[in-house]
């Protein structure tokens, strides 16, 4: 016996959306269907006509951390930065279910286009002191 069925819905699915019945035991998804394919009996049926059923949105690239690194300007003067805490409470708020955040930390690495990783100079290039010009990649060619 399954937990719930949502029926009816426009169901979005990372491969597309479309008119499917949904089958849910515990806290898992087990079944994405046609309208009327046979499913196990449920506790409960949820009729979501003419609604848009999303099992839990992804935010592939949030930059949460990065407007609380030290130096950054706040966004509005007087109003400070949102940090992970607000930035993770307003994705639950909104549906999303999973966030991955790109939070700068200092570059301890240069990778080149040629694949090779170099340290990063540890002070920054100036007039007198340019940074390094990286290696022009050659290509491989076939024998």
């Amino acid at each position: 016996m399954l937990d719930t069925i949502i029926k009816g819905g426009r169901v979005v699915t990372p491969t597309g959306a479309g008119d499917w019945d949904v089958g849910i035991l515990g806290e898992k998804i087990v079944a994405v269907c046609i309208p009327g394919a046979p499913l196990p009996e449920a506790k409960e049926v949820i009729d979501a006509t003419g609604k848009i059923v999303v099992p839990g949105g992804v935010e592939p690239h949030i930059h949460a951390a990065s407007n609380v690194q030290p130096g950054i300007p706040e966004s509005v003067p007087g109003v400070p930065n949102a940090g992970p805490r607000d930035h993770s409470l307003g994705a639950i708020w909104g549906g999303t279910t999973t966030v991955v955040d790109f939070a700068p930390e200092p570059a301890s690495t240069t990778i080149y286009p040629s694949g090779r990783v170099t340290p990063t100079p540890t002070t920054q290039p100036t007039a007198s002191t340019p940074a390094p010009t990286p290696p022009t990649p050659s290509l491989a060619t076939a024998s």
